[in-house]
């Protein structure tokens, strides 16, 4: 292939997981592409950025957080950690941590990496790659053009060794939907399906995930094995053993048109909670045991003692399982589940009792267990989620934050005057939800609940629970850790429930849902208008991926009694009623929007361009939602999910493809499924079925 070269104007940018110095056309602004160094996904900016990252000031919030500016954005595979020297200087400061000086990737000489990303060529995009020092170029081109078909894998030699050049896997993980061309302000086409029993147990879609080639790989619960009668194979999965509650793992074509193959469980075996695909499209599944699982499996995966949780990996074609593994001690179930880049598995969740200590579980792509070396005390088998111990318990870390009511026998004044007064806390540990997010260089960010009673000094003690966020090294070292308070805050009461966490790519921040158990006390960052009495409120927090400070909060208000002006926020008088409502699970697409499905509460807002609004005349129930914010935390499209009748629907899951938005949950009522697709049901044969909708927004 002959050598070109670009003439044509460019823009540099830095990589934001590696930091390497890359070169694009303008016109390339707002494509997605693929680092070729680190094979971080990111979005080409439109103006040319400094070519490396500067440091952010420290935060200045209620918690100290040891920096991670020149730690989180190193490449994959590049361990940072500080001295025992530096370490022991700054529990004695009483300032903020200094930053952490990054360890630049071994290199035996400079590498530049120039990429230029050409209009696309029959289907295939052509990747332009140089080494430092004028050494020669070599062109790939990807599938599509010519005789080249398949995975193509190009490597450029010299300096730092290889630089594999490839295009994203169509069975791994799809990494971020390209969202360039949709219209959110237009009404959009909705396609629906469901598949069930006639059995009068749970049917629903729990958890999906979707393929780089757009598939949608997802789980969930079913009546009966043979419910659905229409997938391309179905396979049996551990035994065929019939009873109540069958888990199941499914995969639909990228537009819905046909389930490829479908696997059940045999009865009772275990229910699903999270799923994750590997970089060679093989499946893992988090979840729970249940009654006949140590019966049908034996000791293979484990004795589960004091622990429920379990991990369960399959083939890419759903057809065999892999391996099975039990969670860590006291966890109940594996809410959380995700794979690394290397095919390595986390997974983790809340604690079967209270005042136990919480893992993160990782295990290599065979099964054996994964180490990680920064724990502490030799606790190398997990990362120990526990803010009452360890490296928590560092100065600018969460678990000394609550450690400050040990100075005084009435606890420490943490808001001061006009505020809680003195407190004290007894932490009792991660108890609920913790979710698992993986950074572009595979830190490990993690959000959960704490349980813990308060008591101010005067009163008695009460219970509560907070969400805690946490970020760690791949190797397990603590970079930061908060519990979102804002500056000031004294103690958060009622209960701030964490939901789920997902990172967006395009301006770097975390996303954090959280419950918020009433209004009438303590309320998050962001406006809240009304009173939700003791019933939960949905909140989403975006947060500084590299301190962890929180930057702007959003409240998903649905208002009984008023109307709504901008950003669905109600209009009083009257003073706006409230009612609960709650968000299950969070996605990104390549323009920062975030989206969130879940179960609205009462006379929720819709936008104008809604699929179907609430109806009118009714004041109570919920129906399953899609909402989407723009990455400010702006609400651009707002949708009630429901067939003919009200309060018949859910939603537990959202995927954002190329293909448009998939929300994943339960349906009861008639009127729904409008897909003519040979394994969607017309009707519901049971109590309610396991439903899909799609959302095409171009």
């Amino acid at each position: 292939m002959n050598e070109k070269k670009s003439t044509v104007a460019t823009i540099k940018f830095a990589c934001p997981s590696c930091n390497q110095t890359l070169e694009t056309e303008i016109s390339s602004a707002g494509e997605i592409i693929t680092c070729p160094v680190c094979d971080a996904q990111m979005v080409v900016p439109d103006a040319t950025p400094p070519p490396s990252r500067t440091p952010p000031a420290s935060s200045s919030s209620g918690v100290r957080r040891k920096s991670s500016s020149t730690i989180s954005r190193s490449p994959a595979g590049q361990h940072r950690k500080n001295s025992a020297s530096e370490a022991t200087k700054r529990k004695g400061s009483a300032g903020p941590p200094p930053a952490v000086p990054r360890r630049e990737k071994n290199r035996t000489g400079t590498i530049m990496a120039v990429l230029i990303l050409l209009a696309a060529l029959g289907g295939g995009a052509y990747w332009y790659f140089t080494q430092g020092g004028g050494q020669d170029a070599i062109a790939a081109v990807t599938s599509g053009i010519g005789d080249v078909t398949g995975s193509l894998t190009s490597v450029a030699t010299g300096g730092g060794g290889n630089v594999h050049i490839r295009p994203d896997s169509a069975e791994g993980p799809q990494a971020i939907a390209d969202a360039r061309g949709w219209s959110l302000e237009q009404t959009a086409k909705v396609q629906t399906f469901q598949f069930g029993g006639s059995g009068t147990s749970r049917e629903e879609i729990i958890a999906m995930t979707a393929r780089g080639d757009g598939r949608i790989v997802m789980t969930g619960i079913l009546s009966d094995p043979q419910a659905v009668t229409g997938a391309g194979q179905t396979h049996r999965l551990i035994d065929s053993r019939s009873g109540e509650e069958y888990a199941f793992v499914a995969e639909l074509s990228a537009d819905g048109s046909s389930m490829n193959w479908i696997s059940v469980f045999g009865a009772d075996l275990l229910f699903p909670a999270s799923i994750a695909l590997g970089p060679d499209g093989t499946i893992a599944l988090g979840g729970k045991i249940r009654d006949r699982f140590t019966s049908a499996v034996g000791t293979s995966a484990g004795e589960f003692k004091s622990r429920t949780a379990v991990a369960v990996k399959l083939s890419a074609d759903g057809s065999r399982v892999e391996w099975m593994r039990e969670g860590g001690p006291n966890m109940a179930v594996a809410n959380s589940i995700i794979v690394d880049k290397q095919g390595r598995v986390l997974y983790t969740g809340g604690t079967i009792g209270r005042a136990q200590s919480a893992y993160i579980i990782r295990k290599n792509a065979d099964g054996s267990p994964s180490t990680f070396p920064q724990q502490p005390n030799g606790r190398d088998w997990a990362i120990d989620f526990d803010v009452r111990g360890g490296q928590f318990l560092e100065e600018g870390q969460v678990g000394a934050f609550y450690e400050l009511d040990s100075a005084s026998p009435d606890g420490y004044d943490y808001d001061g005057p006009g505020g809680w007064g003195p407190t004290w806390f007894k932490i009792y540990g991660m108890r609920q939800n913790i979710n698992l997010e993986l950074m572009p260089n595979d830190d490990i960010v993690a959000s959960g609940t704490l349980q813990y009673d308060f008591k101010v000094k005067g009163n008695k003690s009460f219970p509560a629970f907070d969400t805690i966020v946490a970020r760690w090294s791949e190797e397990g070292d603590l970079l930061w850790s908060s519990n979102l308070y804002q500056e000031g805050d004294g103690v958060h009461t009622p209960d701030q429930k964490d939901k789920d966490i997902v990172y967006n790519p395009v301006n770097g921040d975390l996303y954090v849902l959280v419950g918020q158990h009433g209004s009438n006390v303590y309320r998050f960052k962001g406006k809240l208008y009304g009173d939700t009495g003791n019933l939960f409120i949905s909140w989403i927090g975006r947060v500084d991926a590299e301190t962890g400070r929180i930057k702007d909060g959003w409240y998903w208000h649905n208002s009984r009694n008023t109307g709504y002006g901008d950003n669905g926020i109600p209009v009083a008088p009257p003073y706006p009623r409230l009612a609960g409502n709650r968000a299950a699970e969070l996605a990104v697409d390549s323009q920062g929007h975030i989206y969130f499905a879940g179960g609205s509460g009462a006379q929720a807002f819709t936008t104008p361009n809604a699929w179907k609004t609430w109806p009118q005349g009714q004041t109570g129930g919920g129906n399953a939602s899609l909402t989407v914010l723009t990455p400010d935390l702006k609400l651009v499209y707002a949708t009630q999910i429901k067939g003919s009748e009200h309060g018949k629907s859910g939603a537990n899951a959202v995927v954002v493809t190329n293909q448009g938005v998939w929300v994943g949950g339960r349906n009861g009522g008639a009127g729904f499924a409008n897909a003519s697709v040979p394994w969607s049901q017309t009707t519901v044969k049971g109590d309610n079925d396991a439903s899909i909708a799609r959302f095409q927004f171009h």
